[in-house]
């Protein structure tokens, strides 16, 4: 089934209206407004509490490399650090030792001086002892600039290059991030690797500066027990990439994952999360490493091309397999017990990939209470959900109305396809239950609007082969590329 092939109705739209593949204002509805609400300065102030910098030989005037004062600070073991409001450049990474809590202002700048991003072990920010791992770090509160115009990412093939992201922290227990303003990184805003009991709440993206690869917040391999919560990007093309990355596996020697880890995430909870124009709000990213028990709820705004995007690293410039391997040829990646709810979201430029685009293994993935809103959507010719590349034993489609039944059934050529009238539901027309399984090719397309439950209840799991170091890495050659 391909999008040529999509129901009518949902080419054609609600009644009465007109199909634009353009950028559209959300001023005026009730989503913008949430959304355009996150312009107003963040109101949770941090207290001023712990040892003021300013008066430890740190200056705050923009002028000043504040990054020795700060560290010898912070190598004092000194248990709170306070921020006042202040430019405070960065011209060597601030290295957090264990226990440590660093509170800032609302308006206390933290910019990474240019020319600062020399290596691949500098950033921002980020924990002390990456290698027998750091605990207890709390950040709270001020603005966290990459400066990227003045630093730039490194060249691909230079091993040592100065990686793009911003604020780093690899195997660290119990890491909270609360109330941060971040902008204009080289590549990821905030990334994690083998961080274990986190909390990530209330941050912001503002980014003004664009670049490759700016993803939110990046989780990668061996995370475990986070909570990330009130996430907001404001403002057109932010952020650049994903808003929520959650990447078992990657392309782990590209300049932007030098450093990280690949390996299974589990137990993760995603709350609230904002984006006026942000490329795609979560990525599942699982080729051979487990994700599961994941929760995201509660997902309003725009994205230029996903809601979820977990098509297994396909179509980026670093695959982790060949298509053409018939290693592969069932499926790859598992996305095991993933739960999504109350998702109000609207494609903001015209890219026609679907809204869900679900390329990799499940068992017990789910979706509630969805509904794309039209009225605002520029790519309405893009489908909303797409199961591809993955033989399905059962695919189930709740509360959708009768029009979309008739013509998804009209387009579908599922070896399974049955439909039930849904009772119980006191709604202006009948809704229905759809069971059905994927295509003699492996898809599965739907272009519904609304939808109460979405379930694919179990793929077909083969075991995988177990990846030779240089396709794990992404450094095979395609030829004729």
């Amino acid at each position: 089934m391909g999008h040529s092939r999509l129901p009518k109705a949902f080419l054609r739209g609600p009644p009465d209206s007109t199909v634009k593949n353009e950028p559209r204002p959300v001023v005026g509805c009730g989503i913008a407004r949430s959304i355009l609400d996150m312009n107003k300065p963040m109101t949770h102030e941090t207290p001023t509490i712990g040892h003021n910098v300013r008066e430890h030989g740190v200056c705050g005037d923009g002028n000043t490399d504040d990054a020795p004062a700060i560290q010898r600070l912070l190598a004092q073991s000194k248990p709170i650090l306070y921020f006042p409001a202040g430019h405070y450049r960065i011209g060597s990474p601030l290295r957090l030792p264990s226990h440590t809590r660093l509170h800032a202002h609302s308006l206390a700048r933290f910019q990474l001086a240019d020319g600062a991003g020399k290596d691949v072990n500098t950033f921002l920010l980020c924990n002390a002892d990456p290698e027998r791992g750091n605990e207890n770090i709390t950040v709270r509160g001020g603005i966290w600039d990459g400066n990227t115009t003045h630093n730039p990412r490194g060249v691909e093939t230079d091993r040592n290059a100065y990686t793009g992201v911003m604020l780093n922290f690899h195997n660290v227990r119990n890491l909270t991030l609360l109330d941060m303003r971040q902008k204009n990184p080289s590549a990821y805003h905030t990334r994690l690797s083998g961080v274990r009991g986190f909390r990530i709440e209330r941050i912001r993206f503002e980014d003004t500066v664009l670049a490759a690869n700016q993803d939110g917040i990046h989780v990668a391999g061996c995370c475990e027990d986070g909570l990330i919560r009130d996430i907001s990007a404001v403002g057109e093309s932010c952020t650049g990439d994903d808003l929520i990355a959650i990447n078992a596996d990657d392309a782990l020697d590209r300049s932007e994952t030098r450093g990280k880890l690949g390996g299974p995430i589990r137990r993760l909870r995603v709350e609230r999360l904002r984006a006026d124009d942000c490329h795609s709000f979560v990525r599942l990213a699982s080729v051979w490493s487990t994700i599961e028990d994941i929760e995201i709820t509660d997902a309003i705004g725009g994205c230029r091309v996903n809601m979820v995007n977990a098509d297994a690293l396909r179509f980026c410039l670093s695959p982790l397999f060949r298509k053409d391997d018939e290693r592969y040829a069932g499926g790859v990646g598992l996305l095991r017990n993933i739960h999504i709810r109350n998702v109000r979201v609207f494609k903001t430029g015209t890219d026609r990939s679907p809204m869900f685009r679900l390329h990799e293994r499940m068992v017990d993935f789910k979706v509630e209470d969805f509904e794309r809103v039209w009225e605002h959507d520029a790519a309405r010719e893009a489908p909303t959900l797409e199961v591809a590349y993955v033989p399905a034993t059962e695919i189930v489609l709740e509360g959708v109305d009768g029009l979309a039944v008739e013509e998804l059934a009209a387009a579908s050529s599922c070896t399974r396809f049955d439909t039930v009238r849904m009772v119980g539901f006191q709604t202006r027309t009948p809704l229905h239950r759809v069971v059905a399984d994927t295509d003699v090719a492996g898809r599965f397309v739907s272009g519904c609007l609304r939808f109460e439950k979405f379930r694919v209840e179990d793929s077909r799991i083969d075991p995988l082969p177990e990846p030779n170091w240089m396709v794990a890495k992404g450094q095979y050659i395609v030829k004729g590329r």
